[in-house]
């Protein structure tokens, strides 16, 4: 659903719920431990990096509409913050190096990674995660991976 509102012509926008709904309805759908879910569905209570990134990614363009005022990583509102917790956890961890269980390529999740402003990550961890140490300023881990 929020995949929708960053893909779609502006023209087209007013053909889907205003984005405050949207947001509501994603800020419902959290799990116990407060990460975005999969799936709109109690009956299937999954958790994926790839789409707390995709629904950060709303919230980031969106989230003044939406009572989210910032993604900021020192104010970010506690109900979006296990969320960036396990989307930065990911990436330094390299949780998602080879695909996960619903996406089978990285690339889903580093994508919006590096389009979702929260997640871009320091030179230093960026490095560590890639495994290099390079010299040059590093802004995201999507530049490393480009780069390395």
């Amino acid at each position: 659903m929020s995949t929708a509102y960053l893909t779609l012509p502006s023209s087209q926008l007013h053909r889907l719920a205003p984005p405050a709904v949207v947001g509501e309805a994603l800020l419902s759908d959290r799990s116990p431990e407060g990460y975005f879910g999969t799936y709109f569905t109690e009956n299937r209570p999954r958790v994926s990096p790839e789409v707390c990134v995709d629904i950060l990614r709303f919230f980031a363009r969106y989230g003044q509409q939406c009572v989210i005022p910032t993604l900021d990583l020192d104010s970010v509102d506690d109900r979006v913050r296990p969320s960036v917790k396990l989307v930065l956890d990911s990436l330094t961890y390299r949780a998602g190096l080879y695909g996960s269980r619903y996406y089978t390529v990285p690339e889903a999740f580093l994508y919006y990674t590096d389009c979702t402003p929260v997640c871009r990550v320091p030179r230093v961890v960026a490095e560590t995660i890639s495994g290099t140490r390079k010299t040059a300023a590093i802004g995201s881990f999507g530049e490393v991976a480009r780069q390395g």
